[in-house]
């Protein structure tokens, strides 16, 4: 009883001694500027992009975000921009968080190319910079620039159960075109939002817009690109084009996804009800390099002709038929796929010898 009485008493001396200190804290508080503490206020931090986030700005009190709220006072940079929106979900950038010295990063937008939120500003008066932009937003998010078209998008949007085969202008003036807008609605159908990217289809002509041939690889941009999932498809153009398959994700590169991240070595809800596939004829009208190489179905403009250069999706061995972008011919042009499933159907069809007439699709960055 006697220890409980002294640690009362104890106690009541502490709060008392607290409230005098908290009491005193309050008038010099008054006494003081309430927002700036350092010689000069910090400017707005700039917005992110919806892959890379935004930079912070340099002092004062903490920024505002569209979505995800303001910058707060904590003691790191920014978030990250799988944070600062909604993993697939509706278009939602985070703001960024003040810095304390550094400045908050916008974060970047989540699974959209929305612009990310608008980034922090550093909580001290020290002359301190913005911190870094915000990452690529999780598993699936902003990063997704890469996939293999369907055969469930190329239907949906021909009308035909055989497809486009060798002719898609898709209602525009020439081939290329039509094959990137064909990229566009099928990235929108396997993700809200990311057909507003710059998405472009990985084929090769012989007479481009301005009379000369147009070379696959020259489309695409300089990467890094990744699939619906995430994962690493290659980080630039020599490490795509540096051998019979691209060196990035193990999984990935040996069996490439669709727009919905689904394998295309895969037989689900969307694709052919069967549990033997070969689907793996990719067009492309490309040599190894993703140069032009032989015919393309005139530009892919026709139904008819010489069938192109094709790639694999996934290879068909450990030793033989793995080249992903030029491995050999199609019978021919015709819209059409191997309904053997096995790669041995007969006619002159895009997927006649073990395809559907898919291309690849990739965000030019």
């Amino acid at each position: 009883m006697k220890n409980l009485r002294q640690s009362s008493s104890r106690g009541r001396a502490g709060i008392g001694l607290s409230g005098s200190l908290a009491a005193f804290v309050m008038v010099l508080g008054a006494c003081s500027t309430p927002e700036e503490t350092g010689p000069n206020p910090g400017g707005a931090g700039a917005g992110g992009s919806a892959r890379t986030g935004g930079t912070g700005g340099s002092r004062a009190t903490g920024g505002s975000g569209p979505a995800s709220g303001g910058g707060s006072s904590g003691s790191t940079g920014g978030m990250t921009g799988n944070t600062g929106g909604s993993t697939g979900g509706a278009p939602a950038g985070g703001g960024g968080g003040g810095g304390a010295p550094a400045g908050g990063s916008g974060g970047g937008a989540a699974d959209t190319a929305a612009p990310g939120g608008a980034g922090g500003q550093a909580d001290s008066g020290a002359p301190s910079t913005g911190g870094a932009g915000g990452g690529a937003g999780g598993a699936g998010g902003s990063n997704f620039s890469f996939f293999v078209v369907s055969l469930k998008a190329l239907q949906t949007l021909s009308g035909k159960t055989e497809g486009f085969g060798g002719d898609l202008r898709f209602g525009k003036p020439d081939g290329l075109s039509g094959a990137d807008e064909i990229c566009k609605r099928a990235a929108e159908m396997g993700m809200p939002g990311a057909g507003a990217k710059n998405w472009k289809a990985l084929l090769s002509v012989a007479m481009g817009p301005g009379g000369q041939p147009v070379h696959a690889r020259d489309r695409i941009g300089k990467g890094p690109w990744y699939d619906r999932k995430g994962r690493l498809m290659a980080m630039n153009l020599t490490d795509l084009f540096g051998g019979d398959r691209p060196k990035g994700d193990p999984q990935l590169v040996n069996d490439f996804t669709n727009e919905r991240g689904e394998p295309n070595n895969f037989v689900g809800a969307n694709g052919l009800q069967t549990t033997k596939v070969d689907n793996h004829d990719t067009l492309t009208g490309s040599s190894a390099q993703g140069m032009l190489s032989g015919s393309t179905c005139a530009d892919w403009t026709s139904t008819t002709g010489a069938g192109p250069l094709i790639g694999h999706s996934w290879p068909r061995s450990a030793n033989s038929g793995r080249h992903w972008i030029s491995d050999h011919r199609v019978p021919g042009c015709t819209p059409g796929l191997d309904r053997t499933l096995g790669g041995s159907g007969g006619g002159s069809c895009v997927g006649c010898s073990g395809g559907y007439g898919g291309f690849y699709c990739f965000v030019a960055q």
